[in-house]
């Protein structure tokens, strides 16, 4: 069978047609252990393929046999260094010390009866760690010279050093943060109201064909959105119609963004900050300490599962409203809220939406552009729609946050909307919608349905 590369071939590489290795690779009627890409070769093959089927390597030797020479024996080859220490002297404990953990001899030492003590020898002994993921790296040797310490002592003393360091190192329990549960009482309040439905949105141009339609704040009360361009504008647009726009924060923000954040959002009126929704655990102080903000919304990507983590966010976090976990099932969240009935807060669930499947540092835009860099990679991916696909032609789309992280999306939407009143049985307070690339009047189709189903309901 002739393929043409269009990337390296290797002996022993595996590809996903018969699913078997590649055995010989032929060009021009000679044997060879790899092609690269441009050529033409033929390998063995005895099934009959479609001309121009795409083949894809599904491993690599190269890399795999990299891979299998960091372990030895199942073992990884990777050695960590410990500091050591040794004390023999004639008529004492030997003495081994192991990072601070000192362990002795059983029997004293004696005085040898015929030769000088062989240090070299005793330090070669005592490091041979053998399958232990550690070097001993000795900085104190003292030894007397006419010391005899038989080889057994050293193993022992070794090995119970090392058992000893490791029951260290793997004792937990003095290094739990432990917040017991009697801590996490409801906090004195009442809550908000904030009706039946809320939106997220990528873009504030989603929200356009809303703005014609005033009548739809009868069932939503707050709108979040991802994008702070043009944000003080439709803040203002949506507070005439008694709807609140809030801030949604990124997903990922590294000590060193934050000044790039709040270079860009202290353009903007603080009384928009009031509340913000948030996905990081760093960006509560960050959002309180620089613009004031008094309430937060816990975005799904803390994972709540359980009514210990409703308590914990409300009391530690200001949290008026809770969006929890995409992961959890009708079961574990119906217990989660007949356990939460205090609560402050409200309980929201998200019942459409292309679903984030990744959220990754690659960017496959720039490979694409070529000469795109981070000062003004926006730019372009804003001019074109991007999606990978995979081989049974599903897209997956991509988008990009202000950092230039490619954010992978669901090809399939998750679509709950026929699910509402059973949703609302369970005890949520309200659904969410979540808008990715759907534009302005595919987002008000979706939202007028699912409006419908609440007032009429309509399927």
């Amino acid at each position: 069978m002739k393929i043409i590369l269009s990337g390296k071939l290797s002996k022993g590489d595996g590809i996903n047609l018969g699913g078997g290795n590649i055995g010989r690779i032929i060009k021009n009627g000679e044997s060879f252990d790899f092609g690269v890409a441009g050529e033409i070769i033929e390998i063995d093959f005895l099934k009959d393929i479609k001309p121009k089927t795409p083949v894809y390597k599904t491993s690599d030797k190269l890399l795999v046999d990299s891979a299998n020479k960091s372990f030895r024996e199942g073992i990884e080859n990777k050695k960590i260094n410990l500091k050591c220490e040794i004390f023999i002297k004639v008529g004492e404990k030997a003495r081994f010390v192991l990072e601070n953990i000192e362990v002795y001899s059983d029997e004293k030492i004696e005085k040898s009866k015929n030769k000088e003590v062989e240090i070299d020898k005793i330090i070669e002994k005592l490091s041979k760690t053998g399958g232990t993921p550690y070097i001993f790296v000795f900085k104190n040797i003292c030894i007397d010279k006419d010391a005899f310490i038989p080889v057994s002592v050293l193993n022992n003393m070794r090995r119970k050093a090392v058992e000893k360091y490791e029951e260290y190192k793997l004792n937990f329990s003095t290094k739990r943060i432990i917040c017991p549960s009697q801590n996490f009482s409801y906090q004195n309040g009442k809550k908000v109201f904030n009706k039946k439905i809320t939106l997220k949105v990528r873009k504030n141009t989603q929200l356009e064909k809303i703005i014609e339609n005033p009548n739809i704040s009868e069932f939503i009360k707050e709108i979040y959105t991802e994008d702070f361009t043009l944000l003080e504008k439709y803040y203002n647009k949506f507070k005439t119609m008694g709807i609140n726009i809030i801030y949604s924060a990124p997903g990922v923000i590294r000590n060193e963004e934050y000044s790039l954040l709040e270079k860009y959002l202290s353009k903007i009126n603080d009384e928009i900050f009031n509340k913000v929704q948030i996905s990081t655990w760093g960006s509560k102080n960050f959002f309180k300490s620089k613009f004031g903000t008094k309430k937060f919304n816990i975005d799904t990507y803390f994972n709540i599962y359980n009514s210990y983590s409703l308590k914990f966010f409300e009391k530690y976090f200001d949290a008026e409203d809770i969006t929890i976990s995409q992961e959890i099932n009708k079961f574990e969240i119906k217990n989660l809220l007949d356990k939460s009935k205090e609560r402050n807060s409200n309980v929201d669930m998200i019942i459409y939406g292309h679903t984030r499947s990744m959220l990754t540092e690659y960017c496959a835009m720039g490979v694409l552009t070529k000469d795109c860099h981070k000062d003004r990679r926006c730019a372009e991916c804003a001019r074109s729609d991007y999606v990978l696909k995979d081989m049974e032609n599903r897209k997956f789309r991509l988008f990009q946050d202000m950092f230039c992280r490619t954010e992978i999306r669901n090809h399939i939407a998750l679509d709950l909307r026929e699910n509402i009143k059973e949703i609302f049985e369970l005890g949520v307070d309200r659904v969410r919608l979540d808008f990715t690339y759907e534009d302005s009047d595919m987002l008000y189709k979706i939202l007028k349905e699912c409006i419908e189903c609440i007032k009429y309901s309509k399927k």
